[in-house]
C-alpha cells in the first residue's frame, strides 16, 4: 500500500520498496500494487509490479488475513448494535474501518447491548407499546421513591429492568429485525409477556405502598391543589411542594399544611418533640417511642398541629408544654411544605415556606389575576365614580373558571380619595374592610357637611393645643369628625350597601344626622386635644432620672391615642373612651412623683402584655390581626392602665391580667 502521498510503499512483513524506474507505474505509483519480486540494491525495490485492488486479496487471501473488531455501538437506524472491522494481511490494513453487524461477532454482547438501548431506552425507529410503558413504570417508580424520601423501593432498576428482558428475550435476538420476526411468533401466546408490572421492580424486603400516605394533590375545601416532591437535603424544594395557581392564592389558607402529610408526620412529630426545651424534653425519651404512642391518638381534624401535639404530650409529662415551646424553626426543610405560586403559563412567580408572607408579598399580582379571570365572564371594574351608577348592583362574589379551577373574586368599591373605583378583591375580610371605606367616600362625596359649624365645637383652647399635640391643622380635624360621623352613622344604618335603592335610602338617613354626629365627635376631640395638651406639658417638665421609664411610657401611650388621623381611626363610639385614657395619664401623673418604684411595677406588667399582644399580631394571619377581637383586646389593654394608674375614673367592664391572657388564648386558637 501506498505510504501517504510518496512513492513509497508499506510491503507484507513491514518491508518498504519503491516501484522499479523501468515500470510503467514508477512514475504514477497507484494506492495498492503487487510486486512479482523485490531486488534490493542501493534500496529495495519491487519488479513486475501490478495494479490491484485490495479487495481481491480478502477474497483470494482469506486464509492468511487476520480480522480485528473494535468500538461496538448501538445504531438506532438499523434497529442493531454495531461494529469496526479491520482486516490485516501480513500486516497490510486491506480493511481500515467497515462497519459490520455486532451480532454476527458477538452474539451475547450484540443481545444485551440490544436490550439495553432498544428495550430499556427505547432508541430504536418503531418500538413496540411496551417499551414506553415499561419506562414510564420505571420512572413512576423513581418518583415514588422520591415522595416516600427512600432508596430502597426499588431494587437496581437498571439491572431489575435488564433481567426482566433478559430472562423472557429470545436467545437469538440480537437486532430489532430478529425481534420483530421472534416477537411476531410469541406475541400470539402471550402478549402481556415484555409488560412489567410494579411487583417486577420492587424489592421485597422494602414492604409495600401507600400511596395514600404521599398523595398527588392536597384538597382544602373545594380547592384541589397538585403537590410534587424532590428528595435531596439542601435543595430548596426539598420534601412536599403545594402548587398554588397565583389566581386561587387569596382560596388557600395555612390550616392544616402544618401537619404535613401523613407518610413524614411521625417523623415531623419527633422532630417537633426533639426541638422542646432539654427539661421537657426529657420527660418524654426515648423520642421515637413517643411519637409512634402519639401519632394514632391525634389528628388535623383537632386544630394546629403545635396546640394538639402540645395537650396530648402533656397527658404524659409533668411539665407545661405549650406550642410555644415547639422551635418551629429548627425543623428541617422537608418537614415543612413549601408553596410554588405559578402564573398561568406553569411559570414559578415565587416559592415559600410561609404562604401567609406569599399572600402579602402577591396580594397585588393575585388581585389583577383573579381580576382578569372575572374580567372574562364578568368585567365589572370600575373608575373614577363619584356617586352609585343608576342600576347598578355589585355581586358579593363572582365566579370564572381558570385552568380548571373555579377562581374566585371578591368585588367592592375601594375608596381613591378623590372618587370611587369598583375593584375585584382576593378574599372577604379585605371586600368587607373595602366596601365600608368605599361606600363612606361616596358618601362624602355625595353628602354636604358644613365645616363651619363644626368648628365651632374648638374654642380658642383647644385651637392653641393643636400645635403642641401634633395631630395637624383644625381643618384636618374636622375633616375627621365628618369622616368618624358618616362611619358612625353607616354602622347605624346596617353598613355598605350593594345596589342602588340601598344606597339612596343610606344616603339619606345620613344627610338628616351627619351634622349633629360630627358636632358631637368634635366637642368630644376638642377636649381630648385640650387634655393632651395639658398632659403633654407635664411630660416635659418631668425630666428626674428616677421617672424617665414611666415618663417614656406615658409618653407613648399619648402618641399611640392623640396622633394624625386619630378621631377617624377611633370612631366616634370610642372618643370619649380615649378622653378617659388621657385624663387617666394625668392621675398617673399626679401619684409618680410620690410612687416611681410602684408606678414602674404596674408598668412592668401592662408592658408585658402589650409586648404579647404585638407578637400575637405578627403571627396571625392579615385578616384575622384586623378582626374585631383582636381590636377589641387593644382597647382592654388601655382599659387595664386605667384600673392600674387611675382606678378612679373606672373601667368599662371587667378588666383583669388573666381575662387578657384568656382573650390572647381565644385569639390564638
Amino acid at each position: 500500500v501506498r505510504d501517504g502521498d510518496s512513492k513509497e510503499f508499506k510491503g507484507a512483513r513491514n518491508a518498504r520498496f519503491v516501484i522499479a524506474p523501468g515500470s510503467a507505474l514508477a512514475k504514477k505509483p497507484p494506492k495498492w500494487v503487487m510486486a512479482g519480486e523485490l531486488v534490493e540494491t542501493n534500496r529495495l525495490w519491487g519488479r513486475v509490479a501490478a495494479r490491484v485492488q485490495p479487495e481481491w486479496a480478502e477474497r483470494l487471501g482469506a486464509h492468511l488475513i487476520r480480522r480485528t473488531f473494535s468500538e461496538p455501538h448501538w445504531d438506532s437506524v438499523r434497529g442493531a448494535a454495531m461494529t469496526t472491522e479491520k482486516v490485516l494481511l501480513y500486516g497490510l490494513p486491506i480493511v481500515a474501518a467497515r462497519a459490520v453487524n455486532f451480532g454476527k461477532v458477538d452474539p451475547s454482547g450484540a443481545r444485551a447491548m440490544f436490550i439495553r438501548h432498544a428495550l430499556m431506552e427505547g432508541d430504536w425507529a418503531t418500538p413496540p407499546p411496551f417499551v414506553a410503558e415499561n419506562r414510564a413504570l420505571v420512572e413512576e417508580l423513581r418518583t415514588i421513591e422520591v415522595r416516600m424520601r427512600r432508596r430502597d423501593l426499588v431494587r437496581d432498576d437498571d439491572a431489575t429492568v435488564f433481567g426482566f428482558y433478559d430472562r423472557r428475550l429470545g436467545a437469538d435476538v440480537v437486532s430489532a429485525g430478529h425481534f420483530e420476526r421472534w416477537w411476531k411468533r410469541t406475541r400470539a401466546g402471550d402478549a402481556g409477556l415484555l409488560t412489567m408490572t410494579i411487583d417486577d421492580l420492587l424489592d421485597p424486603a422494602a414492604g409495600g405502598i401507600d400511596f395514600d400516605e404521599f398523595p398527588e394533590t392536597w384538597t382544602q375545601h373545594d380547592v384541589t391543589l397538585p403537590m410534587s416532591y424532590v428528595f435531596e437535603p439542601g435543595h430548596p424544594d426539598d420534601g412536599a411542594t403545594v402548587h398554588v395557581a397565583l389566581p386561587l392564592l387569596n382560596q388557600v389558607a395555612p390550616e392544616g399544611f402544618d401537619w404535613l402529610v401523613p407518610g413524614l408526620r411521625r417523623e415531623l412529630i419527633a422532630a417537633l418533640i426533639k426541638s422542646l426545651p432539654k427539661p421537657l424534653r426529657r420527660q418524654l425519651v426515648p423520642v421515637n417511642e413517643t411519637a409512634d404512642a402519639v401519632i394514632d391518638r391525634i389528628d388535623p381534624t383537632d386544630g394546629p398541629l403545635a396546640e394538639v401535639l402540645a395537650r396530648e404530650l402533656n397527658r404524659r409529662s409533668s411539665g407545661r408544654i405549650t406550642p410555644g415551646d415547639f422551635a418551629l424553626d429548627r425543623l428541617p426543610d422537608h418537614l415543612r411544605v413549601t408553596f410554588a405560586i405559578e402564573d398561568r403559563d406553569g411559570g414559578r412567580v415565587a416559592r415559600s415556606k410561609d404562604l401567609e408572607a406569599l399572600k402579602a408579598q402577591l396580594l397585588g399580582r393575585a388581585r389583577v389575576a383573579i381580576a382578569r379571570a372575572a374580567a372574562e365572564s364578568n368585567p365589572i371594574e370600575r373608575r373614577g365614580l363619584l356617586d352609585w351608577e343608576p342600576g347598578f348592583v355589585l355581586p358579593a362574589v363572582i365566579e370564572a373558571e381558570r385552568g380548571g379551577h373555579s377562581v374566585k373574586g371578591f368585588p367592592a368599591l375601594v375608596d381613591d380619595l378623590d372618587g370611587v373605583s369598583v375593584r375585584v378583591l382576593t378574599n372577604e375580610t379585605t371586600q368587607q374592610l373595602s366596601m365600608r371605606a368605599g361606600t363612606r367616600r361616596l358618601l362624602l362625596i355625595t353628602v354636604p357637611a358644613s365645616r363651619k359649624l363644626i368648628e365651632r365645637a374648638f374654642d380658642n383652647q383647644a385651637r392653641l393645643a393643636l400645635a403642641r399635640t401634633g395631630v395637624g391643622p383644625l381643618g384636618d380635624l374636622v375633616e375627621q369628625c365628618i369622616t368618624a360621623a358618616v362611619d358612625h352613622l353607616l354602622t347605624r344604618h346596617g353598613g355598605p350597601v350593594w345596589d342602588e335603592p340601598g344606597f339612596r335610602r343610606l344616603q339619606q338617613a345620613v344627610r338628616g344626622d351627619v351634622l349633629d354626629v360630627a358636632s358631637t365627635a368634635a366637642a368630644t376631640a376638642s377636649e381630648i386635644v385640650v387634655a393632651a395638651g395639658s398632659v403633654r406639658a407635664r411630660l416635659d417638665r418631668l425630666a428626674i432620672d428616677q421617672l424617665v421609664p414611666s415618663v417614656g411610657d406615658a409618653t407613648e401611650q399619648l402618641n399611640r391615642l392623640v396622633r394624625p388621623g386619630f378621631v377617624t381611626s377611633t370612631g366616634v363610639a370610642r372618643l370619649p373612651d380615649v378622653a378617659r385614657y388621657v385624663h387617666g395619664i394625668a392621675r398617673r401623673l399626679d401619684k409618680l412623683p410620690d410612687e416611681p418604684m410602684k408606678d414602674r411595677q404596674k408598668m412592668v406588667t401592662v408592658r408585658t402584655l402589650e409586648s404579647e399582644y404585638s407578637e400575637l399580631l405578627r403571627r396571625l394571619p392579615p385578616g384575622r390581626s384586623r378582626a374585631p377581637e383582636a381590636i377589641a383586646l387593644a382597647w382592654q389593654l388601655e382599659e387595664l392602665r386605667i384600673s392600674l394608674f387611675a382606678q378612679t375614673l373606672g373601667t368599662k367592664g371587667s378588666v383583669s391580667e388573666a381575662r387578657i391572657r384568656k382573650e390572647f388564648g381565644r385569639l390564638r386558637a
